[in-house]
């Protein structure tokens, strides 16, 4: 902001666009910034500043840079805020006292542990054959004699549910078990195309990494045998070669 806002209409409409943000803003951990020219040191002397100054308070705001931070010869004032309503218990605010600037940086440090999330989990249920055969087994020995004469159809729908679901839920329990990076997509945009395809993926790099260490092993055992198969003065030609390509004297170069 630029000039001096703490006199006249001008601040008044400030203080009116000023309350509008403040009320659209979230209840907690919310930050303002800047330098707004209102010098908070002549509060509560200046009646403009004692009402910028309650406006934040009206909506649980609180300035953290409390001495001043543009000072000269003649002067002092407080006009870079840094404004929260966060409740951060663990907070501390610094001042620089510098001359690279007209106005001293300040800092502000909040200590705040991360959250740590808690790892997704699936429930599935095991459908394998053996279990299949259990629960059609069971099911064979029920009478149903509940079901069949039982009059209200709601009723005896009802009770065959029951039934049903009971012996279900002991056949094919919901058991939990993490997830699966391979087989169960983290995310809704991971379809089971892209699930295939970052599998697919993963198992080339593993090949290529087997592959290259193969590589990188037989080449350096190539180049060993061909060096010792090299007489001295095939070696001595090799390093004058290598000596001109990197622009080196002789001097530089040690024993082969």
């Amino acid at each position: 902001m630029g000039g001096d806002l703490t006199g006249g209409e001008q601040f008044q409409s400030f203080l009116d666009l000023f309350s509008n943000l403040c009320n659209s803003l979230p209840n907690s951990d919310t930050f303002i910034l800047g330098d707004f020219n209102v010098n908070l040191l002549q509060y509560p002397n200046v009646r403009s500043v004692s009402d910028f100054v309650d406006l934040l308070f009206s909506y649980g705001f609180l300035q953290n840079i409390l001495f001043p931070t543009r000072v000269s010869p003649a002067s002092s004032s407080l006009i870079d805020h840094i404004i929260t309503n966060s409740n951060f218990t663990n907070r501390k605010s610094f001042i620089i006292t510098t001359d690279i600037s007209d106005h001293y940086p300040v800092i502000f440090h909040v200590n705040q542990s991360k959250e740590t999330t808690p790892k997704p989990v699936l429930f599935s249920r095991d459908f394998s054959q053996k279990n299949k055969n259990n629960f059609g087994m069971a099911l064979r020995q029920l009478t149903w004699n509940d079901v069949t004469s039982c009059q209200d159809t709601n009723t005896a729908y009802s009770i065959f549910e029951d039934q049903f679901n009971d012996l279900f839920n002991i056949f094919f329990p919901l058991k939990e078990s993490k997830l699966n990076r391979r087989i169960n997509p983290l995310e809704q945009w991971m379809t089971i195309g892209l699930l295939t395809s970052r599998n697919t993926k993963l198992k080339l790099f593993q090949t290529y990494k087997k592959i290259l260490q193969i590589s990188i092993r037989i080449v350096t055992k190539s180049i060993a045998t061909y060096l010792i198969e090299l007489s001295e003065q095939q070696k001595n030609s090799i390093m004058k070669k290598c000596s001109k390509s990197l622009n080196l004297t002789s001097n530089k170069l040690g024993p082969f």
